[in-house]
């Protein structure tokens, strides 16, 4: 049983360890494709920030006849778009070893900018010509770039919020051809941060470059991974808790096992000796002329009669136990004198108490106290109660029963000066079939059940029991009933 327990929860162990390792390399993989789609999503925002940008130099330098800028915005877009791949184009070439800088010149042929519109089919139109040269190799100083950064930070802020990107940076202008001092907006921050994108030629005109440095994704990283996140936590904790449950559930069952094998063995050996004693005086009687005396005849039917009584008894506490795990047991409750219910459960064991040198006290202060309960039961409370302080009485047995009341509450306290319980065992005497497994508790016969009956009955009738012990220096059961 112990091999096939150690397999199982081997192999548990490691189906929980490999199941957690998947759930993290998938989790590293998810986190890789994030940081490289945050990547993706800054150079995305960096190429739209050229295009506005290089849209509103087209705008600003009025390449178009002022009434028709609006109806022309579409071309003007494609217009911007157009020179922002030439310059892109422009760049790959400059790349290229031993290539010069390029100079793009734009000449544009444009109508006159007379907005009178009864011109419009005369004959001789008159035009005008723009030359735009684009060169790379021009050199801003740090006010130049200063001023490209004011509307430049307002595009990429906008943009890198519509990505959900909200983390702090910070942005570094410079020239082209990298001569002349960079603008950056905070330079302590742009060195400390560690995430930077690549650098990225921004404008038509006016071109220089841009580049940006992130404080951290963490923030895009969660928000884009928070439901993997929470799922993997979540299937995790479900696992590692189906893991513990069933450990506990088969602890639990083994030890249910053990306890019936013990039930079983301490049954078995109480039912063999009145058993054997019965066996024995019938066979006296049967081979030894007993029947021929009257008087030592008798003393054999007193002693199987005894020992009947004792197996009747040990069935009735199976049975109840049984009736108790059926759910069959009912009470009928009516009003009770638990004093008189006590001193008449006293009365019938006189006989178990003088055998035993037993010396038992009955405090109360009231001639009578009426409580709701089942009378059968209640005595079968008292009974095992005092049954088992008789069984565990030390040298010199005192029992003392207290019963008292305080408002709605009424209190009955069994004391007595036996052997005690170790505190360790004190919370699992009132479980089915426990018995303490070591000491002089373990010497004494009993099934383990009239504890177990106790704190049922009790239960039922909305009360409870608590017990106080101490080893050596007995033990003190309190019931708690409402009136």
């Amino acid at each position: 049983m112990k091999k096939k327990l150690r397999f199982i929860i081997a192999i548990m162990g490691l189906s929980l360890i490999g199941l957690s390792l998947f759930q993290g390399y998938w989790l590293y993989t998810s986190y890789g494709i994030t940081r490289t789609q945050f990547k993706w999503d800054v150079a995305e925002v960096m190429q739209r920030v050229n295009y506005i940008t290089a849209l509103d130099e087209v705008l600003r330098e009025k390449f178009f006849v002022k009434d028709t800028i609006e109806h022309d915005r579409t071309f003007a877009s494609k217009f911007s778009g157009m020179m922002t791949t030439i310059n892109a184009a422009k760049d790959m070439r400059n790349s290229a070893p031993g290539k010069k800088d390029v100079e793009v010149k734009i000449i544009l042929t444009l109508s006159s900018d007379s907005s009178d519109k009864k011109n419009e089919h005369k004959k001789d139109k008159k035009s005008a010509h723009r030359i735009y040269n684009v060169k790379s190799d021009t050199i801003y100083n740090q006010k130049d770039l200063e001023r490209f950064y004011i509307p430049l930070h307002k595009k990429i802020d906008s943009l890198l919020k519509e990505k959900d990107i909200h983390t702090g940076y910070a942005v570094k202008l410079t020239n082209v051809s990298g001569k002349g001092k960079p603008f950056v907006s905070d330079a302590a921050k742009f060195n400390q941060f560690r995430e930077q994108s690549k650098a990225v030629k921004m404008g038509l005109l006016d071109t220089y470059i841009v580049r940006l440095a992130f404080d951290n994704n963490i923030g895009y990283v969660f928000k884009r991974m928070q439901w993997i996140l929470l799922s993997t936590l979540l299937i995790l904790i479900i696992t590692a808790w189906a893991f513990v449950y069933m450990l506990r559930t088969i602890y639990q069952q083994k030890r249910v096992a053990e306890i019936k094998n013990d039930f079983i063995n301490n049954m078995t050996h109480e039912f063999k000796t009145p058993i054997t004693t019965v066996a024995l005086g019938i066979e006296a009687m049967k081979n030894f002329e007993v029947l021929h005396k009257p008087d030592r005849a008798l003393e054999y039917l007193d002693i199987c009669e005894h020992e009947i009584k004792r197996v009747g008894e040990m069935v009735e506490k199976v049975l109840k136990i049984s009736a108790f795990e059926r759910s069959e047991v009912k009470l009928a409750i009516m009003p009770m004198d638990v004093i008189s219910l006590i001193q008449d459960v006293i009365d019938n064991m006189q006989l178990q108490l003088k055998n035993k040198n037993v010396r038992l006290v009955f405090n109360h202060a009231e001639k009578e106290l009426f409580i709701k309960a089942d009378k059968v039961h209640m005595n079968s409370v008292i009974y095992n109660l005092i049954d088992n302080s008789i069984k565990y009485s030390g040298p010199d047995p005192l029992i003392e029963i207290n019963c008292s009341h305080n408002g709605n509450m009424v209190f009955i306290e069994i004391r007595d000066n036996g052997i005690g319980i170790d505190g360790i065992y004190q919370e699992k005497v009132f479980d089915k079939f426990f018995r303490v497994p070591s000491g002089k508790l373990a010497n004494v016969s009993g099934f383990g059940l009239g504890l177990s009956y106790v704190a049922n009955i009790i239960k039922m009738h909305n009360g409870n029991i608590m017990l106080n012990s101490k080893l050596g220096k007995g033990s003190v059961f309190t019931i708690n009933l409402l009136r």
